[in-house]
């Protein structure tokens, strides 16, 4: 992903499953000092929608469980590279009060891995 970009993945709750389901989410993304981060949107039934901020480790991985049981129709996963890091900016000649001025991003590219399993 490149910096400042989302990534969105949306799981649906098929039929056969547990009432009280849990969708089990594997990260493994860069380091959080590259502006690696995650959340899950949990959309119910009702029409109320429940965030969560995935607190992943500072190497940027982690296991969560999430609901998916019978109250939940869909879960959203939003992966995240808000790096704000770059090399040569403000080049004397000429400054800018913008985020960086001419100057080359440090972390797109990088690789955002999601493992999902009910």
């Amino acid at each position: 992903m490149d910096h400042q970009t989302n990534a969105y993945l949306e799981f649906k709750r098929g039929s056969g499953l547990s009432s009280t389901a849990k969708l089990t989410l594997k990260l493994n993304l860069p380091a959080t000092l590259t502006g690696a981060a995650a959340s899950v949107l949990v959309y119910n039934k009702s029409g109320t929608i429940s965030p969560f901020t995935l607190g992943i480790t500072s190497a940027g991985d982690g296991v969560f469980k999430v609901p998916f049981g019978s109250t939940v129709a869909k879960v959203d996963v939003i992966l995240t590279n808000a790096s704000t890091r770059y090399t040569n900016c403000y080049p004397a000649h000429n400054p800018t009060p913008y985020a960086c001025n001419g100057g080359t991003p440090r972390d797109d590219g990088m690789a955002y891995k999601l493992t999902a399993h009910v």
